[in-house]
């Protein structure tokens, strides 16, 4: 079977998840908003308690600390989260520049058919990136959703792309 299943998988449900975010992208904005939330919560709360576990007096203070801002952060966005569309929009452009800076630098070192996808990715990720910026602050709820929807199209592709190239270098 091997890891390009995995890799397949992956595209699938990347292409699924945007077709859902491109038919609703209000809906898309606000649950990834919530999702963050959540995140941070958990993941606050998780390095809190890893704070009381770590050794050294700096150690144990600096994670206790990053997981009160994360639970902070938590609250912030669960209290307001029309607000923290807009802090988490201004995010998803960085993610999405910095994001398709690699994948086009990755796609050049490696070889085969998932190279022109990964590229394309890529470039779809930085012009979405500059999309969000020029955009903001007015139509951030709706073009944040609609963004992802593209991104997680995007990357479906490339994953797919990239599973038939690990299934064809494996078979041969």
């Amino acid at each position: 079977m091997g890891s390009w299943i995995l890799w397949l998988l992956m595209g699938i449900l990347s292409l699924v998840g945007g077709f859902f975010a491109i038919a609703n992208p209000l809906a898309a904005t606000m649950t990834a908003t919530v999702l963050a939330a959540w995140i941070f919560l958990f993941v606050g709360i998780l390095q809190i308690i890893g704070g009381f576990g770590a050794e050294g007096g700096w150690a144990k203070l600096g994670n206790i600390l990053l997981g009160v801002l994360g639970v902070y952060i938590a609250i912030v966005l669960f209290n307001n989260p029309l607000q923290a569309v807009l802090t988490l929009t201004v995010a998803v452009a960085l993610g999405f520049f910095i994001g398709g800076i690699f994948k086009v630098i990755y796609a050049f070192q490696i070889d085969g058919g998932a190279r022109w996808a990964l590229i394309l990715s890529g470039v779809v990720s930085v012009v979405l990136a500059g999309i969000i910026w020029t955009q903001l602050p007015g139509s951030a709820v709706f073009t944040l959703g609609i963004l992802l929807a593209v991104e997680l199209i995007s990357n479906g592709v490339a994953l797919i792309a990239m599973a038939l190239t690990i299934r064809q270098v494996a078979n041969a």
